[in-house]
């Protein structure tokens, strides 16, 4: 049996947060990296859209890395847009992404608290269905401060309450590696193929490779161009980028 990718990271001494999911809010890809001299980025850019009469409409267009002064961020899951701006708000007032973290958590908590509420009375099985596994969304900062990489995120998940109505509680992730968003086929990656892309410090390769990996399996998901950014101690760096992504 072929060792997975997540065991393949452990031994080569890398921490890794993984979160499983093909529900629809996590109509993504996203795969950060942080190493001793800096971190790369790349996502997918497709997006999946609902009206208020949840009707879908999908767009191959969608910019998922976004930055604020020095402090760039990435977002996945339910309610993309609102955490995307209370994030975005918070990195400008702020001069670390652990200060931006810390700006917009509660804000965020309470926003997804009530959009996600507002679905569940509008659509009970439609809400089951989409929270089964309760993570609501995510949200990475990622900068580069006084020489050094920082990455933290935050994980958004529904918490039980005794009126049952709708709680959302953030968990703060210090992994150096994080998928955000679909990445279920990303664990059958094989152990030697992680070691080889490590060992040749090939991220845009490997980051590329992964998210093409879930786009193949998931191509209601995760799909279009693919996005890809370096910050390091000269600032950041375009691998490649549609025309719409800022910098």
């Amino acid at each position: 049996m072929k060792k997975s990718i997540a065991k393949g990271v452990n031994i080569l001494g890398c921490l890794m947060m993984i979160f499983i999911t093909s529900q629809p809010c996590f109509a993504t890809c996203i795969v950060i990296m942080k190493q001793s001299d800096g971190i790369f980025i790349g996502a997918d850019s497709r997006r999946n859209i609902y009206d208020h009469q949840m009707k879908q409409s999908i767009v191959d267009d969608y910019c998922k890395i976004h930055y604020a002064g020095n402090i760039y961020i990435a977002v996945a899951g339910y309610s993309d847009e609102q955490m995307k701006n209370i994030a975005l708000s918070a990195a400008q007032k702020s001069s670390s992404a652990s200060e931006a973290l810390n700006k917009c958590k509660i804000a965020i908590e309470k926003k997804l608290s009530e959009t996600t509420e507002t679905y569940r009375i509008k659509n009970k099985k439609g809400f089951e269905q989409r929270f089964a596994q309760s993570l609501v969304g995510s949200v990475s900062f990622f900068s580069f401060i006084n020489g050094k990489p920082e990455l933290l995120t935050i994980h958004f998940s529904l918490v039980s309450s005794k009126s049952n109505k709708c709680i959302v509680k953030g968990d703060i992730d210090y992994s150096p590696i994080v998928f955000l968003g679909v990445s279920d086929h990303i664990l059958k990656v094989p152990e030697q193929n992680v070691a080889k892309f490590i060992s040749d410090r090939d991220w845009p390769k490997m980051v590329k490779t992964l998210i093409e990996l879930e786009a193949k399996e998931h191509p209601q998901w995760v799909g279009g161009p693919i996005d890809m950014l370096q910050l390091d101690a000269k600032g950041a760096h375009w691998v490649q980028k549609k025309g719409n992504c800022q910098g």
